[in-house]
């Protein structure tokens, strides 16, 4: 051998690294660490996950299951037909007229809007009178109807009641009043109601918010969007009722005071109120010998 060779280990002329024993140790353990620390961070994220998930589910809004809502609530909208006898200072007119209401006990009372029933003549409380006969209540698919009495009404109110006459053992789909929630402002509600007769009288949902509580002249909801018909209920997203919507009727001096800015189309009644004004009229029909409608309100 030539002097001033460079002599190497077969193995580190492969590339072998050889490590001691202890740095061995070393690296395991340092793995070992990393594998703990991020275990540690994936336990602690998933709770935090989950809580902004919930914080965000709270904060949406609910919103409700139309096919859900249109199964449940349908059933109990009907039809109500009759003949509409106004006398005013124009004269006197007898018209055929379709209105929607609402069944609100199984063996046949009905809520509906005096406006919806009363025509013109109630939108002023000084410009004539007006009075249903001839009433019909046309429940589902039936196009005949079934004789039904107009018991009571609540001018102030703007409802009425009205009472099938010979419901016999049937007992009929209702909206329980007392199956009711309180609203928050920004809460969605939702109203089921019939379109007219051209139509086929087929059920659809109505979607709004609430925008607003009034106290004065008496407490009431104000619908943002689409707030439902006179007299019809509105429900939150769980199908509990929210209240009904009414039209609050002012005087001539009130109206005129106004400047054409009155807007009490639509507001909705709160349901605690709405069963208020129900026993109301049952109490009053009851004790009227008379066999006639009586009006509760103050009108």
């Amino acid at each position: 051998m030539r002097s001033g060779s460079l002599h190497q280990n077969p193995e580190r002329k492969r590339g072998t690294i050889h490590q001691s024993p202890e740095r061995k140790r070393g690296v395991k353990t340092h793995r070992g660490n990393m594998t703990i620390f991020i275990t540690a961070l994936a336990t602690l994220a998933i709770p935090l996950c989950t809580a902004s998930k919930l914080q965000a589910q709270a904060r949406a809004p609910q919103e409700a299951d139309f096919q859900k809502l249109l199964a449940e609530k349908t059933p109990a909208i009907v039809t109500i037909k009759f003949v509409l006898k106004t006398k005013s200072r124009w004269g006197e007119s007898d018209n055929e007229q379709e209105a929607t209401a609402v069944v609100i006990e199984p063996d046949g009372l009905v809520l509906c809007s005096k406006t919806e029933l009363g025509g013109p003549a109630a939108y002023f409380r000084d410009s004539g009178t007006s009075t249903p006969t001839d009433i019909k209540v046309l429940i589902g698919d039936d196009t005949e109807g079934l004789d039904a009495k107009l018991i009571a009404r609540d001018s102030e109110l703007d409802l009425m009641w009205l009472r099938i006459k010979d419901p016999g053992e049937r007992k009929f789909a209702y909206v329980d009043l007392r199956k009711s929630a309180v609203p928050r402002i920004g809460d969605y509600i939702y109203s089921v109601r019939r379109m007219d007769k051209y139509f086929d009288r087929i059920a659809v949902v109505g979607e709004g918010r609430i925008g607003g509580v009034t106290e004065k002249p008496r407490k009431l909801y104000v619908p943002s969007g689409v707030g439902g018909s006179l007299g019809l209920p509105v429900y939150n997203a769980g199908g509990k009722l929210i209240g009904v919507p009414i039209r609050l009727t002012p005087d001539r001096e009130e109206l005129e005071s106004s400047r054409g800015m009155y807007g009490g189309w639509g507001l909705i009644l709160p349901a605690e109120e709405v069963v208020k004004a129900t026993r109301r009229a049952k109490e009053a029909a009851d004790h009227n010998e008379e066999d006639d409608e009586v009006d509760t309100g103050d009108d």
